[in-house]
């Protein structure tokens, strides 16, 4: 359903008028053809209570596809629904009722004037969005029976609930963002606790400086609703907010430098294993941020300073905000792991993965002493003595020369570790490592 995306249970709906398709069941009676349907509408149950919100009655048509919904009734942001579908043959048998569901998530699209967003503010750091890591805490009576959580981040954000990663979207988003940008839809129900609860969030760059220039576009900044619904319907809606707001369901958000150092969607990133050690559980209820007013973050010894709000991005460029559809997010499709290891010099060992790929790299080491540098860099060929190859060099474009795919990771002297490429990706089917 949604406007011809064809989706399958959706919670991302962001229009009024979505499209419900169906098909008949392949054990209907052969030559059957559709002559009208029903389609009815109802929200979810809400404290044992549903409502209905469109009944199209019996419809004379063989139409099955991007049926629009056209019900005087409008559809409502952070809202369940279920939709069941009835078709009669031309014999004038009727089936029985198939049934399905949809989420509608957030309708509008400007956060400063549209109170679906319940104030939710940009947020980001001193410095041009200098600082990576944010961490918010919120807390909650009961345990709920609802919970969606609508985030973006610009360029690309990865969140964390309670130390668990909300889900498995990689790499962000890739639009016109002075135009508008996209915000995903997360089921988070099972990550939530009665109690103390903490939303965290990693943000790079992304595709906000696709060629890694100097010059940034905006500081790094991200946006965040978070809705609850107890099971006697009531609901709270926290939305991102910096140390200064003092409104009710304001998730107050503190922030500190992250291990990804540097980083950029094609050159590659500089991760420090040791600051990942330091911020060993930062996203746990039980974890105790140092928080100060003022530090240069020089130390690897994590202190956290209060957000603050952008001085520019999208609320003053006037982008609107859209929902991210299931299926135009990037996940991981397949792992592979090497079919062949060489090595063609002393220390430098080269990977081979049978397969030119789009993708990331995850490093494991049994042991490696503190401070001590892996480097991993990409690439599509070799060179005849067997050595990895800069082949975007090959190509007409010359900025391209300077895109080294480089995973450089920085030991924490722990046993073992593990590192994946967090805020890049690499176009490859070797990886070197030295």
């Amino acid at each position: 359903m949604d406007r011809g995306r064809y989706l399958e249970e959706p919670i991302s709906i962001d229009t009024q008028a979505p499209r419900f398709s169906w098909a008949l069941p392949s054990d209907c009676q052969r030559g059957s053809v559709q002559a009208a349907y029903r389609l009815v509408v109802m929200t979810a149950p809400v404290a044992g209570r549903a409502t209905q919100v469109w009944d199209s009655g019996t419809v004379a048509s063989n139409q099955t596809l991007n049926v629009r919904y056209a019900s005087a009734t409008p559809l409502l942001s952070d809202t369940d629904y279920s939709w069941s579908v009835t078709w009669t043959d031309q014999w004038g048998s009727t089936s029985a009722a198939g049934n399905s569901t949809f989420s509608v998530a957030i309708l509008g699209q400007d956060p400063v004037v549209d109170r679906d967003w319940a104030g939710a503010q940009w947020v980001s750091s001193a410095g041009n969005g200098s600082l990576s890591t944010y961490r918010a805490e919120f807390h909650l009576p009961d345990r709920p029976v609802r919970a969606r959580l609508y985030y973006v981040g610009l360029g690309y954000a990865k969140t964390w609930v309670n130390g668990n990663l909300t889900d498995s979207h990689e790499l962000g988003q890739y639009v016109t963002f002075q135009e508008r940008v996209l915000y995903d839809s997360v089921d988070v129900l099972r990550l939530l606790r009665p109690g103390k609860n903490v939303l965290g969030l990693m943000l790079g760059n992304g595709w906000i400086e696709p060629r890694g220039e100097s010059s940034a576009l905006a500081p790094r900044q991200f946006i965040a609703l978070l809705t609850v619904a107890a099971a006697d319907g009531n609901a709270t809606r926290f939305h991102s907010s910096t140390v200064a707001d003092p409104r009710p369901g304001a998730l107050t958000f503190h922030v500190t430098a992250g291990p990804a150092r540097t980083e950029d969607m094609f050159k590659g990133e500089d991760f420090d294993g040791r600051v990942a050690a330091a911020l060993t559980g930062w996203s746990h209820p039980d974890y105790s941020p140092t928080i100060v007013t003022e530090t240069t973050f020089g130390a690897l010894e994590p202190v956290w300073v209060s957000a603050t709000s952008p001085a520019d991005g999208p609320a003053s460029w006037g982008s609107s905000l859209n929902a991210h559809h299931a299926a135009n997010i990037i996940q991981t499709k397949e792992v592979f792991t090497p079919a062949n290891i060489s090595q063609p010099v002393p220390g430098k060992f080269v990977f081979d993965f049978a397969q030119n790929m789009a993708g990331q790299v995850t490093l494991r080491v049994p042991a490696c002493p503190a401070g001590t540098v892996i480097s991993m860099q990409h690439t599509e060929v070799l060179s005849r003595s067997g050595q990895v190859r800069n082949s975007f060099c090959l190509r007409p474009k010359k900025w391209l020369c300077g895109l080294r795919q480089f995973a450089n990771y920085t030991c924490s002297g722990a046993e073992p570790e593990e590192y994946r490429v967090m805020f890049t990706s690499m176009g490859f089917r070797y990886v070197e490592v030295r």
